[in-house]
């Protein structure tokens, strides 16, 4: 890997000279020359990054996300120019050329083998020229290459430059043929109708798919049979449905919570009476409201990862924390910059001085420990939100207890469920939390889980165990009977975390109904 890296650092786009490059760019469009109307200094704009008044093209061609770009850009064209074609390195060219390849994420720069099939996208040009010189690519294309061939004696002599689709694909597995079409297609309609497997795109002479358990674009019909068919598949959605953020556009689905009559709340919350009184060792929660809780929850619902199910959180969440005798403020679908503007506000609002206690939820996809994704797919860490909320940057929350609880995979291990999953720092001196307490779905490297239809099992677990017993029990007693819950629920661990954080009970007032 090391040696094949160094050696693709060494090569431009046609594996040539840096002037060659610029000139073949120049030719083909993706670099134009521009200057003041006054003339002036001479700089260039690329039009592939969409920059402008470069002055070092040498070093901006060689750049890896100038070639990341430019190779996915030509490889999405249907029809790219010789120019164009030109500035790819030539496994990449031929590949386009010969169809075995296709763009799939602008925002990944991924691609997919149509070769190997159910081979997963990869992403960046580095990879894709891995993949397409490898032993398995290369052993694809001559099995392709055979089963296409009219007497199956061997491949075919005369390459072509656009073979036909089924030249894209290798023979079908034995286990076709000895199923019937009736269980085949019941099989694929079970897939479509889960949301397994999506429609992709329809054509006037065929229709492309994606399955999103296995995140694998799938070419036409046959395809399509043969990967809901397979082992691989088949166990994949047995277990838990691994995510991971796909930007590419579907139609969007309306996750917004169903109007109060269209849901009802299964939990009846037991008031605390008497409320614990605050000592030492125990946090002052008296105030009418007890406190104030902050929902951020992301549904995606313009992604192919739609968080199904997250609307009821949302729900159930509001409705718990105001039987509770909370307020409960919520926001949905924000980009990171709307998030960190929502969290700046909260951090200056006057208003928390009047809560003696403050809770922040967060509901997500996630990609490893702390890091959530936002609507607009940038990445945050939950460690930078706490930091928001130390006792030098808000004031109106020192010495409050500050509880915070998150609902996003913190890593690609799996917990095996029947659910779908939630798969997506500052570097200055900061100052150590205190007062705070952090409550994650799953532990450290696990996946979070999720019902598409009664929402995140971990809110469902919360909600049930606050309901029962957050009248009596202190948090540490709530956190043990969360365990316990998650558990008979098919749930994954929670994680507890605990930053200088004394004794809290949630005083649960006595409020009925919605």
């Amino acid at each position: 890997m090391e040696d094949f890296a160094y050696k693709f650092n060494q090569i431009s786009l046609r594996e040539n000279s840096s002037q060659i490059d610029i000139n073949a760019s120049l030719q083909a469009g993706v670099l134009e020359e521009t200057r003041a109307a006054g003339g002036g200094l001479r700089s260039f704009r690329c039009l592939t990054c969409a920059k402008g008044d470069l002055l070092d093209l040498a070093s901006h061609v060689q750049q890896l996300s100038h070639r990341n770009a430019l190779a996915w850009d030509v490889v999405s064209l249907g029809h790219p120019s010789p120019a164009l074609l030109h500035l790819l390195p030539e496994d990449v060219r031929l590949a386009k050329l010969g169809g075995h390849v296709e763009a799939v994420s602008k925002t990944l720069y991924s691609f997919q083998c149509k070769v190997c099939q159910g081979k997963r996208p990869v992403s960046g040009l580095m990879p894709l020229l891995q993949h397409l010189r490898g032993k398995e690519h290369k052993k694809a294309l001559e099995r392709a290459k055979w089963a296409t061939h009219p007497l199956g004696r061997g491949p075919t002599p005369a390459p072509v430059a656009e073979p036909a689709p089924s030249a894209l694909q290798p023979p079908a597995p034995t286990s076709l043929v000895s199923d019937s079409l009736d269980i085949v297609k019941a099989e694929v309609m079970k897939n479509l109708q889960s949301g397994a497997v999506v429609v992709l795109e329809e054509a006037a002479t065929s229709t492309s798919y994606y399955c999103k358990s296995c995140r694998a674009p799938l070419t036409g019909e046959e395809p399509l049979k043969q990967h809901v068919m397979g082992k691989a598949h088949k166990k994949r959605t047995k277990a838990v449905d691994s995510i991971a953020l796909d930007p590419i556009p579907a139609t969007p689905v309306d996750l917004r919570p169903l109007g109060d009559t269209m849901r009802s709340f299964p939990w009846k919350v037991t008031p605390a009476c008497p409320p614990r009184a605050p000592d030492e060792e125990v946090y002052k929660n008296l105030s009418n409201p007890r406190g104030i809780v902050y929902v951020f929850n992301y549904y995606f619902s313009d992604t192919r990862n739609a968080r199904l199910g997250a609307a009821v959180d949302t729900y159930n969440l509001k409705e718990l924390f105001l039987r509770m005798g909370y307020r409960v403020k919520v926001h949905e679908e924000l980009s990171k910059e709307a998030t960190e503007e929502k969290l700046c506000a909260i951090q200056t609002d006057s208003e928390l001085e009047r809560y003696d206690s403050f809770i922040m939820i967060f509901l997500s996809h996630g990609k490893d420990d702390t890091l959530f994704y936002t609507k607009d797919q940038e990445m945050m860490s939950l460690d930078d939100v706490r930091y928001f909320f130390v006792d030098g940057k808000c004031p109106s929350l020192k010495k409050k207890p500050k509880l915070f609880l998150a609902s996003f995979c913190r890593g690609k291990v799996e917990e095996t469920r029947e659910y779908e999953t939630d798969y997506s720092g500052s570097d200055e001196t900061a100052e150590a939390p205190q007062d705070m307490v952090t409550i994650y779905a799953s532990i450290k490297k696990f996946k979070a889980v999720r019902d598409p239809k009664l929402g995140t099992v971990f809110v469902q677990a919360l909600c049930q165990v606050l309901a029962d017993y957050a009248h009596e029990l202190e948090l540490q007693d709530l956190y043990r009977k969360l365990c316990s819950a998650m558990r008979d629920r098919e749930g994954t661990t929670p994680e507890y975390q605990n930053y200088f954080f004394k004794k809290f009970f949630f005083n649960p007032l006595v409020i009925e109904g919605p």
